[in-house]
């Protein structure tokens, strides 16, 4: 399967209390739904499954705020690691 046919989509609306989930079939995200709960339909290609909202929790990426030392000195090791990958002509 592409990584595209193994996506795993997630739907819900504010009038409704529950997720909608479609997930391709072997995928991680379909077999750990398998275990916890059935499937309210099936397709040649994944599962749609409904959750509680409860079940589900969305949330940005944390964000790491460096010092500005930590911020040079991995400047630092970044510049090194392009200069030793880079080729040698």
């Amino acid at each position: 399967m592409t990584s595209a046919e193994r996506e795993t989509t997630l739907r819900t609306d504010d009038a409704s209390d529950t997720w909608t989930i479609w997930s391709a079939k072997g995928s991680r995200q379909a077999r750990r739904l398998l275990k916890r709960c059935t499937p309210v339909a099936e397709d040649a290609m994944g599962y749609w499954f409904e959750v509680p909202l409860t079940w589900v929790r969305v949330a940005p990426p944390r964000q790491v705020r460096l010092t500005e030392a930590q911020c040079q000195r991995l400047s630092a090791q970044m510049k090194a690691l392009r200069r030793s990958e880079s080729p040698q002509t």
